[in-house]
């Protein structure tokens, strides 16, 4: 028997709320926009393949007819030598420079309320500062005038009305041109005090984007490409931007110190000063340059000045410009020697310091550069007579004054001398042994560096006071006169022809010969064959000069060409910046450019 059980349970329940939203629905609407776009293109089904086509009769009648023509036809053309050398410009229509922009110098007052945080130096507020050094008028500033320019701005330090145009650099995008500004003729205390500016040079093409330059307001001076500005206690002679830093710039100034500016801070620039003493520059700082060491201390850059005390001196970041770290004394025997290491038996003839002027890189060896002095002296130098050169450094002051022993001389090769002060010289981008050099002789001359003697050279009427190599055209070389022309040499098998010459001057407004303290007289052996095709603000400007009485062109002092673009940059005396458009044939690498910069280039 089966007996079944049946439980039953009770089943409890329970009410509880939950504390959430309720749940709304809502609909809505995407919209999205269609178009429809055409296309040049054939259908497929229209297309033919090769292996589908049949020679026919009549074709293959035309074939064997024609094609032998054109065979012997493609054979001539490859053979021919018609057009060997021949460059087509095709997408250049410009012919001839144009006046890109104008960039004013620095106004007095714009400084005069700035804070002074670089200290001042020793001087006596009894001597006069005189300006005066050709092709430069007469300026004095007595004691008397520097008591009221310190009445009136609370300021030891005097800011001329007029600077001049000292140096020009390109940053490394090429975008950027970096203007240093002093008075170049000193002949007491510096007084005055040193501006850098940073132009941008395509302010407008930034601002939409755009790459490529216009030409819409060409010629034309606006106050928004002023990118920054600083200023130190000194008129700053040269200035040098970083090879790959775009706001890193350096500068040398009248009093001896090496100043480093980072414009990523626009409002305190100045990042690194060197001190003046004993143990750095003494007197003024006529060049500056970047170098690259090797790879046994990195592929970090220090800095080179070159000083008219006759030394050459290595900068590095890494101690902040504390001390040198490489010091090196120019030092030139009386006799003629085309080398500094022959004739032993002159060895004991006395050795003084040189002052330098000019000194430039070569652009395939870093640790090799050329300089001059002010006594026409041509030279080339190397940083590897120091033992030291690419070891580590040292960066403690004990330490590399406990080492310290006599400086060595860089000179390794000198050159057959220019008739006075050598004032520029530059390297060839395209060539390891051409350079040129150009002094106040007047003389452009083109020296090989395995040789003595130079190469040819050409002389102009008035003395040369900055040249530059094309860093884009080989055979292209620029020098600013004293006379206010801008001169352009077109290198050849045998000779440099000057091939146009402007005057910039013209092409900016002109400033009262008496408060800019520099005219000169035309020089008119030097003529422009471009000059038709400049600005049309340059007739304003002619019969405005004229009007005033102060037509006298301005001595060009600074000339840099752009590394990136083809433009052409050059400062006068009256601290005005013009920019000029360079053509094709100006600008560009031609055709066996290459082969005659070689076969110039074969020692001779």
């Amino acid at each position: 028997m089966i007996t079944s059980f049946v439980v039953k349970r009770k089943i409890e329940t329970c009410n509880e709320e939950l504390q959430t939203d309720p749940v709304s629905i809502s609909d809505k609407i995407i919209g999205k926009d269609y178009f429809s776009q055409e296309t040049q293109t054939e259908d497929n089904e229209k297309i033919i393949k090769s292996s589908e086509l049949k020679m026919t009769k009549q074709l293959y009648q035309i074939l064997h007819r024609t094609l032998p023509l054109f065979e012997q036809a493609i054979t001539s053309n490859l053979l021919s030598q018609s057009f060997v050398g021949y460059n087509p410009l095709w997408d250049d229509d410009q012919l001839d420079f144009r006046l890109y922009a104008t960039f004013p110098p620095p106004t007095p007052t714009s400084f005069h309320n700035q804070k002074k945080t670089e200290t001042k130096e020793n001087y006596s507020p009894s001597d006069p500062v005189s300006v005066s050094s050709s092709p430069f008028e007469m300026i004095t500033n007595t004691a008397k005038e520097r008591s009221e320019q310190k009445a009136r701005d609370d300021s030891e330090y005097v800011v001329e009305a007029m600077q001049h145009c000292s140096g020009l650099s390109w940053n490394s995008t090429g975008r950027l041109l970096a203007v240093s500004y002093g008075q170049l003729n000193h002949t007491g205390w510096c007084m005055h005090r040193g501006i850098i500016q940073l132009f941008s040079v395509f302010h407008e093409e930034q601002k939409k984007g755009v790459t490529k330059f216009s030409t819409a307001n060409r010629g034309i001076s606006d106050e928004n490409s002023l990118f920054a500005s600083a200023e130190v206690n000194s008129c700053l002679l040269c200035v040098a931007c970083h090879p790959t830093d775009p706001t890193l710039v350096a500068g040398g100034s009248f009093s001896g110190a090496v100043h480093v500016f980072d414009f990523k801070n626009r409002e305190e620039p100045v990042i690194l000063s060197s001190s003046i003493d004993a143990e750095c520059h003494n007197e003024p700082v006529s060049a500056v340059a970047w170098v690259k060491h090797g790879s046994a201390i990195g592929n970090d850059y220090d800095l080179c000045s070159l000083g008219s005390d006759g030394k050459v001196f290595l900068w590095t970041l890494d101690n902040r410009l504390a001390f040198p770290v490489g010091e090196y004394v120019i030092q030139n025997r009386t006799s003629p020697l085309s080398s500094i290491t022959s004739l032993p038996s002159l060895s004991s003839q006395p050795l003084a310091p040189v002052a330098g002027t000019a000194l430039s890189l070569s652009p395939f060896d870093q640790s090799q550069f050329y300089f001059a002095t002010e006594t026409g002296g041509v030279f080339k130098g190397s940083f590897r007579k120091d033992p030291k050169w690419g070891l580590k450094r040292q960066l403690d002051r004990k330490d590399a004054s406990s080492s310290e022993k006599q400086a060595p001389n860089p000179v390794t090769f000198n050159y057959a001398p220019h008739v006075g002060p050598v004032n520029g010289i530059s390297a060839c981008y395209r060539h390891r042994n051409l350079f040129v050099s150009a002094g106040a002789d007047g003389s452009l001359t083109l020296r090989n560096a395995l040789s003595r003697e130079p190469i040819f050279s050409e002389t102009l009427k008035s003395p040369i006071l900055s040249v530059a190599w094309s860093t884009r055209a080989p055979r292209v070389i620029a020098a600013g006169s004293s006379k206010g022309g801008l001169s352009l040499f077109r290198l050849s098998a045998d000779k440099l022809s000057l091939c146009s010459t402007i005057n910039p001057s013209l092409d900016h407004p002109r400033v009262d010969a008496s408060t800019a303290g520099a005219s000169g007289q035309a020089d008119e052996s030097v003529t422009s064959s471009n000059s038709s095709s400049l600005h049309s603000k340059a007739k304003k400007s002619r019969i405005k000069a004229s009007k005033h009485g102060s037509s006298a062109p301005l001595a060009v002092l600074s000339v840099s060409f752009s590394p990136h673009f083809p433009m052409l940059s050059c400062g006068d005396a009256s601290g005005w910046v013009c920019v000029y458009e360079l053509p094709s044939s100006f600008s560009t690498e031609a055709d066996g450019d290459a082969s005659l910069l070689e076969a110039i280039g074969r020692e001779r």
